[in-house]
């Protein structure tokens, strides 16, 4: 088969233009406006690892901090989020929470922190952990700051929370209302 000089060029074209494109999306990196070290995974980062786990898988960070501007949502049930000594460290007050909403979460060895002062909030996106799913467990958690309640128990059930420390929060260390029932504290 004989090829004509112009489709040679047509396809080593097309094909710089790949290498192009797959050099550009490389180099870029997802960087949270927020937060303090360039390359680290910001609220999209950790959203989309949450978001890409499967029920029934281990998530294990790695132990350092991880900085958040908006809420991070645990949707996917029946996962362990082990944080293996981890720091989830918000820096908006306004969006500072991660809350459970799946059902069969567990969350473990993880520090999850706030900005130390401001104004008292109340919503739910300000409480630095919200459960609102039904057989959740929060073991080895220490809360340190939040812009509201440590931990809000919101319409959960079944739920676990075991060797938790909550400290500097702006409202209650643990909160339950919503017709919360059959937990464990």
């Amino acid at each position: 088969m004989r090829i004509k000089l112009s489709d040679k060029r047509a396809r080593m074209t097309s094909k710089v233009a790949l290498v192009a494109v797959a050099v550009a999306a490389a180099a870029f990196v997802c960087v949270d406006s927020a937060s303090p070290s360039r390359g680290a995974p910001g609220t999209g980062d950790l959203q989309a690892q949450l978001d890409g786990l499967q029920p029934g898988e281990t998530l294990k960070l790695e132990p350092r901090v991880y900085s958040h501007s908006g809420v991070l949502k645990l949707r996917v049930p029946g996962v362990h989020i082990d944080g293996n000594g981890a720091t989830f460290q918000a820096t908006n007050d306004e969006t500072s929470a991660v809350q459970i909403v799946a059902d069969g979460v567990q969350l473990s060895d993880l520090t999850l922190t706030a900005p130390a002062g401001g104004k008292r909030w109340s919503g739910l996106d300000q409480h630095k952990l919200v459960l609102s799913g039904a057989r959740d467990s929060v073991t080895h958690v220490s809360i340190a700051g939040s812009a509201a309640a440590g931990i809000f128990v919101d319409g959960a059930s079944g739920f676990k929370i075991s060797d938790v420390n909550v400290t500097g929060t702006r409202a209650d260390g643990i909160h339950m209302t919503g017709g919360s029932n059959h937990g464990t504290v």
